[in-house]
């Protein structure tokens, strides 16, 4: 069923040092309908206040005293659960080119120049806070997900892969091209993990955390994800945000295996050098275990028949991988993965683990 969008149920947080700003924005925003706002004077104060307000939109200016909306920016891409999962709209009088790509790669997810238009600034509020909303109840109200999510597991190991598996079982049923491909990309990222000499316990965890590292596709139209031909900008920002709807799934937990399940769903698609999303980490501020994911589950696509293209040959797939190592890929996990290929792993012997 189609969600009516309601402007009374959204959050909004305005961001900016300037008095009469925030009052344009506020007017604006109200005579749209807009009636939780919280406005931030100081850029110091926008950390803990998205924390405490968790907004479905932030709409925050670049150039403030004390603290610059980049470091903004940079401290709730340092500190992710602060801003999760709220979309970041850049409103700036700084209208370099280079100013806008440092605030996409920094995670603003829109940047509108100063002056503004009001309806476009209205416009571009309600199609973001929207698509936020849209993500968030798909997210809360699958029956089946929801059903798993609030049982209450005990301490075991056997009860977090009881839940882990009927999760992926119900990413599954969602996107058919996902059959055995989770499974496999446990079972790899497990070889992967055990080659770079993680301790044996970890690499347990990361066979079954891996498995949902695409549970946050549930939150996606089916139809989108089985699209044949290339996706539009704005059906591929939809799917960008399956890891967003993926951690906030598997986030809130104490158990390790949901904790890392969370964390590998967050960031699989973060690359080496930032240029991925949903954040543009780079580096080691990916957890080693998304690092390891992101070369397994790239590898598995490649050399799988998808509703989008024909399967790679495993050579190709290999030449790809090693052409990434330390643009998309870390380095020193494609040496660990060239090691398992290089051994004879083929994926029939990847297909009986499963």
């Amino acid at each position: 069923m189609t969600r009516i969008f309601d402007p009374s149920t959204a959050r909004i947080m305005i961001a900016d040092d300037d008095p009469t700003s925030l009052d344009l924005i506020e007017r604006m925003l109200r005579r749209n309908g807009y009636q939780h706002i919280e406005r931030i004077p100081q850029a110091t104060r926008v950390v803990p206040a998205v924390r405490r307000f968790r907004p479905d939109l932030l709409i925050l200016d670049l150039i403030m005293p004390q603290l610059h909306g980049f470091d903004v920016l940079q401290h709730l891409q340092d500190c992710p659960d602060a801003a999760m999962p709220t979309p970041i709209m850049v409103i700036t009088s700084d209208t370099s080119v280079e100013s806008r790509r440092k605030a996409i790669s920094l995670g603003a997810c829109d940047v509108l120049t100063k002056p503004f238009e009001r309806q476009e600034l209205a416009s571009r509020v309600r199609n973001h806070v929207s698509r936020h909303q849209s993500y968030v109840h798909a997210a809360s109200s699958n029956p089946v997900i929801d059903q798993m999510v609030s049982e209450r597991i005990q301490g075991t190991m056997e009860a977090q892969v009881a839940i882990v598996e009927r999760l992926a079982t119900a990413a599954e049923f969602h996107e058919q091209a996902a059959v055995l491909h989770t499974r496999r990309v446990g079972e790899m990222s497990a070889m992967l993990a055990e080659t770079l000499g993680v301790e044996e316990e970890t690499v347990n965890v990361i066979r079954h955390a891996a498995v949902l590292h695409d549970v946050g596709k549930v939150a996606i139209p089916a139809h989108i994800l089985a699209k044949p031909g290339k996706l539009s900008r704005p059906e591929f920002d939809l799917v960008k945000h399956h890891t967003i709807a993926g951690h906030k799934i598997l986030s809130g937990s104490n158990h390790p295996l949901l904790q890392m399940a969370a964390e590998i769903a967050l960031s699989h698609h973060e690359n080496w050098d930032g240029t991925g999303y949903p954040y543009g980490q780079k580096g080691e501020q990916i957890p080693l275990s998304a690092r390891i994911v992101a070369v397994v589950d790239v590898y598995d696509a490649l050399i799988s028949d998808r509703c989008y293209k024909a399967a790679w040959s495993p050579v190709e797939a290999t030449r790809e991988i090693l052409a990434q190592s330390g643009k998309k890929f870390d380095p020193s996990v494609v040496v660990a993965f060239r090691k398992i290929l290089e051994s004879g792993i083929t994926e029939s012997d990847v297909l009986e683990a499963v």
